[in-house]
């Protein structure tokens, strides 16, 4: 039983290392995307941004992107 609970201890401390190295990575990339799409001015240029990064988001994702265009208040 105690081998079993040092056992489950170690597995959940590598995962959870794991997990926040993956958070680290993904966060730089998003900071990265942000960065770039704060740059853009016009929306026309946000999408070819957003798909690349979404190759390296999700890499293993086949999907549909789309956006909504809504007219700025007058």
């Amino acid at each position: 039983m105690k081998r079993l609970e040092q056992e489950t201890k170690q597995a959940n401390e590598q995962l959870t290392a794991v997990v926040k190295s993956w958070k680290a990575a993904k966060q730089t990339l998003y900071d990265r995307m942000r960065d770039m799409l704060q740059a853009c001015t016009k929306m026309e240029e946000t999408a070819p941004i957003i798909m690349g990064f979404m190759k390296e988001i999700v890499p293993r994702s086949q999907g549909l992107y789309f956006y909504l265009s809504i007219p700025a208040p007058t």
